[in-house]
C-alpha cells in the first residue's frame, strides 16, 4: 500500500532535463552528451533533497532513457539506482519493494507534438491514446503506478508534457523545466532557479502526497497509430485488437490486459520498424544495431540511429529535421 513506506520512485529520462536543449544531446555520439548526462544526475539530486527534506526515508531511481545508462558515473547524493537489463525489469523490481509515490522526471511529450521537444512515445513511429487523450511515456508510467495504488505527484518537462499528462495525474505538482520550440530545440531555465524550484516543488509534493489520488480506471480504450503498414497489420492481429483504419487500432480493456496489448504491440512496431530491439525487454541478440555496431564501429552506428530517429519525429507528425540539426 502506497503512503506508509517511507520509499519513492523516481522515473527519469533525458529530453526534460534542465539544459538539454539540443536534441542531439540524447545520443552518446553527440559532444553534448557528457553535459546532458551531469544536468541529468543534477536535476535527481535536486529532487532528493527535496523529497528527503519533506520526510522521504528513502528514494528509488530507475532511468528509462535508451538502455539506462546515462547516470552510470555521475554524482546522485541520497538514491539507490536500479540497472536490471530491461525496463520494465528495472520498474518492476522498484515498484514491488513498496513505495509511496512516483516522481516522473525529465520527460517529454507524446508523439505527433509537432512544438514539443523530442516528442515520441515508447517504439519509433507510433502514438497512442487512453481514452481519446493522446498518451506518451509518462501517462503510461502513472497508469501502471496507479494500478497499484502509488499516485504520481510531480512532473517536470516542458509545458507540453505537463499539459498531456494532466488528465492522467489530478492532483499532481508540475515544473515547467524548458520552452520547446521545435523536436529539435528548446531554451532552459536558468539552471540554479530550476533545481531550486525542483527540490522545493518535490518537498511539497511528497508532504501532500496523502491528498493526491492514483489514477485509477476500470476499464480504458487503447488507441494506437502507426506510420508504417506492417506495424498496423501486425497490432491489429494481436487479440482483442480491432482495427479501425489502415494506420490505425484499438484495444479496450482493464489495465493489466491493456498493458500487456500495449507492449506487445510496441515491441512489434519497433521491430517492424527496424530497431532490432525492444526498450521494454531489453537488446535482441543479432539485431540490426548490434550488426552496424559491429560493422561500421560504434559512432557510426550512432550516427544512423541518430538520423534514423531524425525521420520519426518528421513528416507526417512533425516538422522535418533541419539539415543543420542532424546528427
Amino acid at each position: 500500500m502506497s503512503g506508509t513506506t517511507g520509499r519513492v520512485l523516481i522515473l527519469g529520462d533525458i529530453e526534460g532535463i534542465v539544459g538539454v536543449d539540443d536534441w542531439r544531446q540524447i545520443f552518446s555520439s553527440h559532444a553534448g552528451y557528457g553535459d546532458a548526462c551531469r544536468d541529468y544526475a543534477e536535476d535527481v539530486n535536486a529532487t532528493v533533497r527535496g523529497l528527503r527534506a519533506s520526510g522521504a526515508t528513502e528514494v528509488l531511481l530507475v532511468d528509462t532513457h535508451a538502455a539506462g545508462t546515462n547516470l552510470a558515473g555521475q554524482e546522485l547524493i541520497g538514491c539507490r539506482a536500479f540497472e536490471e537489463p530491461s525496463i520494465l525489469g528495472r520498474i518492476d523490481a522498484a515498484i514491488d519493494e513498496g513505495v509511496d509515490a512516483l516522481i516522473l522526471l525529465g520527460f517529454h511529450a507524446a508523439a505527433g507534438t509537432t512544438d514539443g521537444f523530442v516528442p515520441h512515445s515508447f517504439a519509433p513511429a507510433t502514438r497512442s491514446w487512453i481514452d481519446g487523450d493522446l498518451a506518451g511515456e509518462p501517462a503510461f508510467y502513472a497508469l501502471m503506478a496507479g494500478a497499484r495504488g502509488v499516485p504520481t505527484i510531480l512532473i517536470t518537462g516542458d509545458a507540453q508534457t505537463i499539459a498531456q499528462l494532466s488528465p492522467f495525474v489530478p492532483g499532481a505538482l508540475f515544473v515547467q523545466t524548458k520552452t520547446s520550440h521545435s523536436p529539435w530545440s528548446a531554451t532552459s531555465m536558468e539552471r540554479t532557479a530550476a533545481r531550486d524550484a525542483i527540490e522545493r516543488t518535490a518537498a511539497d509534493a511528497y508532504r501532500g502526497r496523502i491528498s493526491i489520488v492514483p489514477p485509477l480506471r476500470p476499464t480504458m480504450t487503447l488507441t494506437i497509430e502507426t506510420q508504417n503498414d506492417v506495424a498496423a497489420r501486425l497490432i491489429a492481429g494481436i487479440p482483442g485488437f480491432a482495427q479501425v483504419d489502415a494506420g490505425t487500432a484499438e484495444f479496450n480493456g482493464r489495465w493489466a490486459e491493456l498493458w500487456r496489448a500495449f507492449v506487445t504491440a510496441n515491441s512489434l512496431a519497433a521491430l517492424s520498424a527496424a530497431v532490432g530491439g525492444s526498450w521494454y525487454f531489453g537488446p535482441i541478440e543479432g539485431s540490426l544495431v548490434e550488426r552496424l555496431t559491429h560493422a561500421a564501429g560504434t559512432q557510426a552506428a550512432a550516427q544512423a540511429s541518430g538520423g534514423y530517429f531524425a525521420a520519426q519525429f518528421s513528416p507526417p507528425w512533425g516538422p522535418a529535421c533541419p539539415p543543420e540539426a542532424m546528427p
